[in-house]
């Protein structure tokens, strides 16, 4: 409910100043009369004024006719329906004079007997601040909905006169061919009739005329609106102007004292002094009674200048920052337990934020991450993004990224290449070929690099021919090893290779498998693939060499009996 009725004060705040002073689409141009023409409506004018006189002479006349005859008359029949009678004479008098007046003023009888403002039938108390702003519209919108009440009472009033016009027509019609004198007696008494209504429909058509001439050249257009806002912005548009400006005031000089409290305290205990759990606590209840010293100033400007509809509009503000306060309690539970560094994110900790590590430099309302590996890795992210996180204390040797730039990684499908860019959002490594593959920082991560660049070992494996079984666990791996040494030394350099090997795996189908091994520095990076090409080469000079033949799969097909 105290949602609803805020989001109602709002709206009414900002409709006059764009909806209320817009022009009625419904307003005709005004066009200046003629002479002739007026003339013409003074004449229209005169004869409706000396019908509505004689109308009310007649009436009178009525009146005093019928209650002559109540004096007279005892049956209580009769006398009841003289009695209905005189109220529909008193009622048409009444009709009459309201008609009388408005023709002379111009002022409908509605403006002149202001009624009384009508209780409100809401039982909140919100709904009683939301009055003044309906008043207001109310106020704003007069002048538009007067002239387009005229506008549609004279349409009214036109097909009423069309309508007595067809009657009359009709009438008459009939009356002509009627010869019975009853007949044409009661005809006549009702031609009579439709032509007091005629008369009436079109006096209510000049008055209503008039009427709307008169709104049109005197009101303007939009002038009730415009005087709406003029008084708006010269009273409370003031008041609520300088409510906010010393709201501001008061922050700008609570945030001046914080800025000169926390120079005296670097001085005092130096630039990298930590900041402890007294500082912390004392800086956010000073952030809090800072913003509750500006509400207080804002209300008591309201107050000093007796406007208590700004007054009850911001407690309204108030109260339902205060119920979305309690809604959102355990957040700022949270929130608070961070700035306070007593939540699961400290400040000087690890934290692993989007799969990436980052090293918690200030914890704050802005809270500063770093990652020293990647450009841009330094860059503030609001306290309420890390809720849910948790920080660990940081290792010794704490690995910021699988790689650098420059480093040639292999990736889980295969993919290989040199890294040239690495930041928090996406990472490009360039292929053998040239081509620069980008990848964002989750999917790089999902292919498990692995990083070439700090040495790496790359092996192929290789079968010899059973015939050399007595020599399969000895001579053969030694020998190899020496082989494929000097070969693969000859070939990428003694200072880039750090270690060979072959060792014996198992006993295979068709043959003895060994597998080759090759330690490479970091220099040799680039070439890995070229050094598994290489390794397989150095091993099949190897056999050729010493003379161990190198067998293939046999295909064995027995005969079943």
């Amino acid at each position: 409910m105290a949602i609803r009725g805020i989001v109602l004060v709002f709206l009414m705040l900002l409709m006059p100043s764009w909806a209320l002073a817009q022009p009625s689409p419904l307003e005709a141009p005004i066009v200046k009369p003629e002479r002739a023409q007026l003339s013409e409506e003074s004449k229209a004018l005169q004869e409706t004024l000396t019908n509505i006189i004689d109308g009310e002479v007649r009436v009178r006349r009525d009146i005093a006719a019928i209650r002559r005859r109540l004096r007279f008359t005892q049956d209580r029949i009769l006398q009841d329906e003289l009695n209905a009678q005189l109220a529909d004479r008193r009622a048409e008098l009444q009709t009459l004079n309201s008609r009388l007046e408005e023709l002379a003023t111009g002022i409908p009888p509605e403006e002149i007997n202001v009624p009384a403002r009508p209780a409100f039938n809401l039982d909140e108390e919100i709904d009683q601040l939301l009055e003044p702003f309906v008043s207001m519209m109310k106020v704003a919108t007069e002048e538009a909905r007067q002239i387009e009440r005229l506008r549609q009472l004279k349409r009214v009033t036109e097909e009423r006169e069309e309508l007595a016009q067809r009657a009359i027509a009709g009438i008459q019609s009939l009356l002509a061919q009627t010869e019975a004198q009853a007949a044409r007696k009661r005809l006549r008494i009702l031609l009579t009739n439709w032509e007091e209504r005629l008369t009436a429909a079109r006096d209510l058509k000049i008055a209503t005329q008039r009427q709307l001439e008169t709104r049109l050249k005197t009101g303007g257009r939009g002038s009730a609106s415009g005087k709406a806002i003029g008084n708006f912005v010269s009273t409370r548009g003031r008041n609520l102007f300088i409510g906010v400006l010393v709201f501001i005031g008061v922050i700008l000089v609570t945030r001046i004292i914080a800025y000169l409290g926390h120079r005296f305290l670097v001085r005092l205990h130096g630039p990298d002094h930590p900041r402890s759990f007294s500082r912390r606590l004392l800086r956010l209840v000073f952030n809090v009674g800072s913003v509750i010293i500006a509400c207080v100033s804002m209300l008591l400007v309201f107050d000093y200048f007796n406007d208590w509809l700004m007054f009850g509009l911001f407690i309204i503000a108030f109260v339902a920052g205060i119920w979305y306060a309690l809604k959102a309690l355990p957040s700022i539970l949270q929130q608070a337990s961070l700035l306070l560094n007593l939540g699961a994110v400290q400040e000087g900790e690890v934290i692993i934020f989007k799969d990436v590590p980052y090293l918690v430099k200030k914890l704050d309302y802005y809270t500063t991450l770093v990652n020293p590996k990647l450009r841009g890795g330094s860059f503030t992210v609001p306290v309420t993004e890390l809720q849910g996180y948790h920080s660990r204390p940081l290792a010794r040797d704490e690995m910021w990224f699988p790689c650098d730039e420059g480093d040639v990684v292999i990736l889980s499908d295969e993919r290989w290449g040199r890294i040239t860019f690495v930041s928090p959002e996406r990472v490009v490594m360039k292929d053998d070929g040239g081509s620069d593959n980008v990848f964002t920082m989750d999917e790089f991560l999902s292919l498990s690099p692995r990083n070439m660049s700090q040495g790496y070992r790359t092996e192929c494996q290789f079968g010899v021919d059973y015939k050399h079984q007595a020599i399969a666990t000895s001579d053969i791996p030694k020998q190899m090893a020496k082989d494929v040494r000097v070969y693969i030394e000859r070939r990428f350099g003694r200072d880039n290779v750090r270690n060979v090997a072959v060792e014996f795996i198992e006993a295979g189908d068709s043959s003895l498998i060994y597998e080759v091994e090759a330690d490479m520095k970091a220099a040799a990076a680039w070439r890995w693939e070229e050094v598994r090409f290489e390794l397989a080469k150095a091993a099949v000079d190897s056999c050729t060499k010493n003379g161990w033949n190198i067998p293939f799969p046999h295909l064995s097909i027995h005969k079943l009996n």
